[in-house]
């Protein structure tokens, strides 16, 4: 996407979904200034920059959200971390679960997401798909071939 940059935030397996999804819709609605992308806190502080989140992919073992429906199911699902405005699913702190709200009738999640989870169980393979991963997406991006056999064919 054009005029865009991408901020990359590490996240513990641990880490609370409510903060995970807390911080996104922070992100979408006030953008991200330069002080919050500034590694360097002794920096003096900048104006705020239109830097308003457009997208989420979540890279590895990052927690998921799971929502709770009015019919009893209990599925993982994305949008806590991709609609904020007119929710699916909120926050009740009393239960401690996203559930669902009854009062929106056409759900629009509104950035887009991706999910990137490697196959393999042991985690000094999965680190090196994923950097496999991304030097290959680099490779086609940027149309230096070796990315791909297309003289393979699956059918």
């Amino acid at each position: 996407m054009p005029h865009t940059r991408a901020i990359v935030m590490g996240v513990d397996t641990d880490e609370s979904v409510l903060k995970i999804s807390t911080v996104l819709e922070k992100l979408y609605f006030d953008g991200a200034d330069n002080d919050f992308l500034n590694t360097d806190k002794t920096a003096p502080s900048s104006s705020k920059d239109n830097n308003h989140l457009a997208g989420v992919v979540l890279v590895g073992n990052v927690p998921m959200p799971v929502v709770y429906q009015q019919d009893g199911t209990v599925t993982p699902s994305l949008y806590p971390y991709t609609d904020f405005y007119k929710k699916r699913f909120v926050y009740n702190h009393n239960t401690g679960h996203f559930e669902e709200n009854t009062s929106v009738v056409k759900p629009t999640p509104e950035i887009w997401h991706g999910v990137i989870i490697p196959p393999s169980k042991d985690d000094k393979e999965r680190r090196q798909q994923i950097a496999d991963y991304f030097y290959k997406n680099n490779q086609y991006s940027n149309n230096q071939g070796g990315y791909s056999d297309f003289s393979k064919r699956l059918l």
